[in-house]
């Protein structure tokens, strides 16, 4: 569906697009609040600047290589979304539910996850510099060959978390309850060395 008969259909009231196809459309700065999204393709679909919020239904839908910079996506359940090598700059998932969601090779740079629930998600290759997930619940999250200088992990507890070959340089950890082991096999640590400081 493109954006003309989407903004139509909008404009006229209807708010149910389950598995409608929006690949690769251009849905920028729409607000999806009550819109049930549940199964739709939006495969490269530009959606920065969007606003989603806990009335919209997203379970289902596949978010791989969209534009979802800038995006309002707090308070949202996401558990088990694929938004594999998407675009996240700047979006806000403050809260969210993102149990076992796919962030593989995704563009988190600057993104807001503040006390989102991240456990077992799949950030793999991602970029995460500057993210901040503070008090998130990131418990067998797998951020291993994650950028994440200055990633803020503030109050986090990591205990499960698999950071192998990702760069921490620069992050905060403080009051996180950090990994040990094969979990952090090759890593860069906040101070930019690849030996374990003591106070980890």
């Amino acid at each position: 569906m493109e954006r003309a008969e989407f903004i139509k259909l909008y404009t006229a009231g209807v708010r149910d697009f389950a598995t409608t196809n929006f690949s690769g459309q251009d849905l920028s700065n729409v607000d999806f609040t009550n819109v049930d999204l549940g199964g739709a393709d939006l495969t490269g679909a530009n959606l920065s600047d969007t606003i989603f919020d806990h009335t919209t239904v997203l379970s289902g839908v596949d978010f791989r290589y969209a534009n979802l910079s800038r995006a309002s996506m707090q308070d949202l359940n996401l558990e088990y979304i694929d938004l594999r090598k998407a675009n996240l700059t700047g979006a806000n998932l403050s809260r969210s539910e993102m149990n076992g969601a796919d962030f593989s090779n995704a563009n988190l740079i600057g993104a807001q996850l503040v006390e989102a629930d991240l456990v077992e998600a799949t950030l793999v290759g991602a970029d995460l510099t500057a993210a901040n997930f503070r008090g998130a619940d990131l418990r067998g999250a797998n951020f291993s060959q994650a950028i994440m200088v200055g990633t803020d992990l503030t109050e986090c507890d990591l205990t499960t978390t698999n950071f192998s070959s990702a760069d921490l340089t620069d992050a905060k950890v403080y009051a996180s309850i950090r990994p040990q082991g094969e979990a952090i096999d090759d890593v860069t640590f906040p101070d930019g060395s690849k030996v374990k400081p003591d106070w980890w």
